[in-house]
């Protein structure tokens, strides 16, 4: 007898399109769904959505990235076995 996997349930891609529906605010999305040049423009808008989310997070990796940079920064004298001679 098999055990049920431990955690939550993987997400199918219905589900991930019913999210991005509901966080892009489309009001009756089966009745928008069935003209088909609405639906054209919900599906133009998601691509920009989607385009920007991917640049912010690109965007906070960068930060996040440069501000590790410059806090882990090593600091050597001369004395010290790092330093090239």
């Amino acid at each position: 007898m098999s055990k049920r996997p431990i955690g939550r349930p993987k997400t199918c891609w219905k589900d991930d399109v019913l999210e991005d529906i509901k966080n892009m605010n489309v009001c009756n999305w089966k009745k928008v769904a069935r003209n088909r040049d609405s639906w054209k423009k919900v599906v133009e808008q998601a691509r920009i959505f989607m385009s920007v989310v991917v640049l912010i997070r690109r965007r906070r990796r960068f930060e996040v990235l440069t501000a590790f940079a410059t806090t882990t920064a090593v600091i050597c004298d001369t004395s010290c076995s790092l330093v090239d001679r």
